[in-house]
């Protein structure tokens, strides 16, 4: 396993015009480039690949922001601020047993957040594929 890095201030959309953006209520704070799902309330929380609660994942929190209020959310797209230059493009990325977190390799429940994208200049970034 090996948790993916993320540098938050540069969490954005690549492709802005043709990635799937929702907005969802948290109920919880999030930050952005925090992999994220659904509670049964239907409220945004932080995902995580060995809470029996939370082993799902919709997509990528693009904003940092508190509980109780809107977060945009990249449910399919590509995303710049993680780093995943040195992994093989088309490379599965996994949910993370760490809160929030993005990694290698399976956590305990095995959840696909999506793959190593390649930009057509042959930049690496990650292609978020929620549910």
């Amino acid at each position: 396993m090996a948790e993916i890095t993320k540098t938050t201030s540069k969490i954005a959309q690549v492709y802005p015009g043709k990635s799937e953006v929702l907005g969802y209520k948290t109920a919880v704070a999030v930050t952005a480039g925090q992999a994220v799902t659904l509670n049964t309330s239907g409220l945004l929380v932080v995902a995580d690949a060995n809470d029996a609660a939370a082993n799902t994942f919709i997509g990528i929190a693009l904003e940092s922001v508190g509980a109780g209020v809107a977060c945009p959310v990249l449910m399919a797209g590509y995303v710049s601020g993680f780093t995943v230059s040195s992994l093989n493009a088309m490379a599965p990325v996994y949910l993370s047993d760490d809160a929030g977190k993005v990694d290698t390799a399976a956590g305990t429940v095995s959840v696909v957040v999506g793959f190593v994208g390649s930009l057509p200049d042959g930049t690496k970034c990650l292609y978020v594929a929620g549910r």
